[in-house]
């Protein structure tokens, strides 16, 4: 079976999956629920606190609408990529289950092979999910180009959400508890929106950190966008990596 053969019948099996999984059909509607929601909520939101005099006040000269970026790429870029990465966390935690990956082995194709087309399918509907939220969201949005290589910076944490499941959970309810482990990461985000200076590369520790930074900076004008987001993509693949490594020796 050749590889492009191996990623049609793995993406085919997976929607079957899903769609039969009352907990993970749902979980596929989520993001575009959150999009919407953030699309038509978030401008409300920042109108009314604006009318009563809440955001801005007398004590802080700040609105909603000027955390928006960081909003966007909370829901668009972290969330997005986090709950493509959770379906596919709980897919690879049922086949280590079921020994799906021991039989791998005594088949022609390569474990190798396999593991590739297994983390090529979440980023690759990772990349697609977070293009779509921000542009559904469409508050604080970056030109297509841009926002589509920093959504590609972005989509590897699909597969590292994927594998962290999958590498430290053995069955469903304990990757429910591993995966809101896992959400605890991107308040990186919303907390380092807040920190002023270089001091806020510090939440780069962190690396999905770097593709939400990269666009913030994409906004503001500043030509190293794409320096940070190239930084955020390689640490992200080096985490994939590494994971991949584990899972494979579980």
């Amino acid at each position: 079976m050749t590889t492009t053969s191996l990623i049609k019948h793995l993406a085919w099996h997976d929607l079957k999956q899903i769609l039969r999984d009352q907990t993970l059909a749902p979980m596929m509607a989520l993001g575009v629920v959150i999009a919407v929601v953030s699309r038509h909520l978030l401008p409300m939101i920042d109108q009314q606190l604006a009318l009563r005099g809440v955001l801005p006040n007398l004590s802080l000269d700040t609105r909603l609408s000027d955390i928006f970026p960081m909003l966007v790429t909370y829901f668009g870029f972290f969330n997005g990529a986090q709950l493509v990465g959770v379906i596919f966390g709980f897919l690879l935690v049922e086949e280590k289950d079921q020994r799906t990956l021991i039989a791998i082995e005594v088949t022609p194709t390569s474990m190798k092979r396999y593991a590739l087309c297994r983390l090529l399918l979440p980023t690759a509907l990772g990349f697609v999910t977070c293009t779509m939220m921000v542009l559904i969201i469409n508050q604080a949005v970056l030109p297509l180009g841009k926002l589509v290589l920093l959504a590609l910076c972005a989509s590897p944490t699909s597969p590292i959400i994927a594998l962290f499941l999958a590498t430290y959970s053995d069955n469903k309810i304990e990757a429910f508890a591993v995966a809101k482990f896992a959400g605890i990461g991107g308040l990186t985000i919303l907390f380092g929106w807040f920190v002023p200076g270089p001091a806020q590369w510090l939440f780069g520790l962190f690396p999905p950190f770097l593709a939400s930074k990269a666009y913030w900076m994409a906004l503001e004008g500043e030509p190293l966008w794409w320096l940070a987001g190239l930084a955020g993509f390689a640490l992200q693949i080096g985490l994939v990596v590494l994971l991949a490594h584990q899972f494979q020796r579980g």
